[in-house]
């Protein structure tokens, strides 16, 4: 998926207080898995610190609370406070059981179908999500934790599966990130590196 289009499908799902909407809207600005993201409670988010703990699904990384942009948690709290609060305080359950995949999956079909862009997967979310922020200069290292990788080289995987969409003028940017990424391993591996950029700098301006 292309940041353009990453950046409208945010839009087109910010307002409207549906379940599979506010899903996707968390997938953009967390980068998290569905697994992750369906089991959500409304106590994982914090508003007072403008962050959302992603309960992991996968590895001993993937339990984790990541930054979010204090104009997205303000459109999450006015979004839910629309919606009825369920007996488990689970953010989508549905009242048998938690929202499926392909519900949400159903928004995202909606929104490329509309656009004209194809088709993508939820987990194409990710992998842009993942883009976004390597391009806009994000450390790598940074970047990794926050999708709660194992390790850096699973970060870099994910980022070149999604920058198939590129145009000629973003090779420059993604040499750069090559060389970045080359860089901080470097100095992670001397143990060195200590720098965590500021996410409502890189992400608030989506």
């Amino acid at each position: 998926m292309s940041i353009e289009n990453f950046v409208n499908l945010k839009k087109y799902v910010s307002d409207p207080p549906i379940q599979s909407y506010v899903f996707v809207y968390i997938l953009i600005v967390t980068g998290g898995r569905f697994g992750e993201v369906q089991k959500l409670s409304r106590s994982d988010l914090d508003y007072k610190n403008n962050t959302i703990h992603l309960p992991g699904t996968k590895t001993e990384t993937s339990d984790r609370t990541v930054d979010i942009p204090a104009a997205d948690m303000n459109m999450l709290r006015k979004t839910l406070s629309k919606m009825p609060v369920s007996l488990s305080n689970q953010l989508f359950s549905t009242g048998v059981g938690l929202i499926t995949h392909n519900a949400v999956s159903k928004v995202l079909q909606k929104f490329c179908l509309e656009n004209k862009i194809g088709k993508y997967t939820l987990h194409s979310i990710r992998h842009t999500h993942c883009s976004y922020l390597l391009l806009n200069d994000v450390s790598i290292y940074y970047t990794s934790k926050r999708l709660g990788y194992k390790n850096i080289k699973t970060t870099m995987d994910a980022y070149f599966a999604s920058i198939r969409w590129s145009r000629a003028d973003r090779k420059r940017k993604n040499s750069e990130c090559i060389g970045k990424y080359e860089r901080e391993r470097n100095l992670i591996l001397r143990g060195r590196f200590y720098q965590f950029n500021n996410i409502e700098e890189c992400y608030g301006n989506v």
